[in-house]
């Protein structure tokens, strides 16, 4: 083989390697993500290779890449170019008719954030970016930056702020303890108020900017955060105007990036809510992945509410299909017990009725 053709070989090897390694992040699949990661290293770092070793390369790439395609390949009803285009006009229309100049939005260095920012900047009206830090990790503080850059490189209506919030949350804490409201309570259970109050602050952030200049606040949800297993802070990231991914699956928001151009680092970056100064995952703190609660998702949607609730309550298999794994058991009820924990997060405030209490 000339060293042309060795080249242009390797060069096609390289570009099947890294949208198979998209697809396989976008899956949250780590471990072959890995894998894929150090051959894109090894082939980028070497000028030649003999052709066995690039056959072995090949089959090791496919082999990944059927592992993962059947089950990608059936969450993909979207196109992706018309969805971009048809979410971000929704976003155009709907501030235009709310008589808004625009949209604010917390961009945090996860993928989330990065796509409904790329849709907010695509309407071409006003768009501020803010990183609101708290104690946050240099690496998710990073990718923000990074994705800050990359929008302003490429949307000349996008404004960007940095505003540290690591002084009023440190101050909004130690005036919690002061008060003696902490008093009495678990370590775990302060930890878990002390992070909710990071959103809390971020949430009222973003609508001091909003209101000073005329801007929507855009939420950054998903389907199965927001409406699964209500995965978010309650008037924290879940005060919001609107939710422009609110229909899409983690999977479906990954594929949606993967179309719009953002950054790389976004696309291989664990997703973390960036609350916990223990570098906790979401896969940590729920202890199943996203594909698998969005399989989980779709499976209690055909099933009977009490049904899952006596299974999760009693464990007892005839309450699922007999075909479940464990490891699919384990799932749903992973899933059920949040959703059901979380309803109250989903739905408006209860109002109590007294009507009948009125004099005729």
């Amino acid at each position: 083989m000339s060293n042309q053709s060795e080249e242009t070989s390797q060069s096609v090897i390289l570009d099947f390697l890294k949208d198979i390694k998209n697809l396989v992040v976008r899956k949250q699949s780590y471990s072959d993500a890995a894998i894929l990661r150090e051959l894109e290293k090894i082939m980028v770092s070497t000028e030649t290779f003999k052709d066995e070793t690039l056959m072995s390369f090949i089959s090791i790439i496919k082999t990944l890449k059927a592992r993962h395609m059947d089950n990608t390949e059936k969450q993909k009803p979207l196109n992706y170019s018309e969805t971009k285009n048809a979410i971000s006009k929704w976003l155009l229309d709907y501030a235009k008719n709310a008589k808004m100049e625009g949209y604010v939005i917390g961009v945090s260095g996860g993928i989330d954030s990065a796509v409904c920012s790329t849709l907010c900047a695509m309407t071409g009206l006003p768009l501020i970016v803010i990183r609101m830090s708290i104690h946050q990790a240099p690496d998710q503080a990073d990718r923000g930056a990074k994705h800050i850059d990359w929008l302003k490189a490429n949307f000349p209506n996008v404004k960007s702020l940095d505003i540290d919030l690591t002084d009023s949350y440190d101050k909004e804490i130690e005036s919690l303890q002061k008060s003696g409201a902490f008093d009495g309570i678990s370590d775990e259970q302060i930890f878990l108020a002390s992070a909710n109050t990071r959103s809390r602050l971020r949430m009222v952030t973003l609508y001091g900017v909003g209101g000073a200049h005329k801007l929507l606040v855009c939420g950054t949800g998903n389907k199965v955060e927001d409406y699964g297993i209500g995965f978010f802070t309650k008037f924290g990231d879940g005060g919001v105007d609107l939710s422009p991914i609110g229909e899409l699956t983690k999977t479906e928001v990954y594929e949606l990036a993967a179309e719009m151009g953002v950054i790389q680092e976004i696309l291989d970056a664990r997703p973390t809510d960036g609350l916990w100064t223990d570098g906790r995952t979401d896969e940590d703190q729920i202890g199943a992945t996203y594909p698998e609660l969005e399989w989980a998702m779709a499976y209690c949607d055909t099933k009977k509410g009490y049904d899952l609730d006596l299974f999760v309550t009693t464990g007892m298999k005839e309450f699922v299909d007999d075909s479940l794994t464990e490891r699919q058991r384990e799932v749903v009820k992973i899933y059920w017990k949040r959703h059901q924990a979380n309803t109250h997060k989903m739905s408006m405030p209860p109002v109590c009725s007294v009507s009948n209490l009125r004099k005729a």
